[in-house]
């Protein structure tokens, strides 16, 4: 247990001292990852969290690399999965993006969000008849949310 309270620890020093805009913090951010991330008390979710403050931070290569590790422990997390794909999306890796957004359909098959990030890249990449599957599939089970009207918006040629 000492040593999951010694994670917990570092995580929370790592959100205590998270300021993108101070270098000298982000260097620090990035020193606490390397040192915790592969130990085997870190959960998939530490994980996803510890790469979003580093990436935020600069170090969106080690973000990354924490990422996938992450993905490669847990399969199924849907928030590292998630997470990687919008940095790639920023990166405009979007074959990438698009692997992975197809992996959280395989995984979670009613999430609207998905489906939408989808459908804008497919529209970003002129692929319109894939971005109008995307939306009709948000039409189909999400019509009523935020997600449907967006998609009723912005999925169109």
């Amino acid at each position: 247990s000492i040593n999951i309270f010694k994670v917990e620890s570092d995580v929370q020093t790592m959100k205590l001292v998270y300021n993108p805009k101070a270098e000298e913090n982000s260097t620090y951010l990035r020193s606490i990852a390397q040192n915790i991330s592969r130990k085997p008390t870190l959960n998939s979710i530490q994980m996803a969290e510890i790469a979003s403050l580093v990436a935020t931070s600069g170090f969106s290569a080690d973000g990354i690399e924490i990422l996938n590790y992450a993905i490669s422990k847990d399969s199924r997390n849907l928030d590292a999965i998630n997470l990687l794909a919008r940095y790639y999306e920023e990166l405009n890796q979007l074959e990438m993006a698009i692997n992975l957004r197809l992996r959280i359909i395989e995984l979670d098959p009613y999430n609207a969000k998905n489906y939408y990030q989808l459908g804008v890249i497919y529209k970003t990449l002129g692929d319109f008849a894939s971005m109008e599957k995307m939306q009709k599939m948000i039409l189909s089970f999400a019509k009523d949310t935020p997600e449907g009207a967006a998609a009723l918006k912005d999925l169109v040629p």
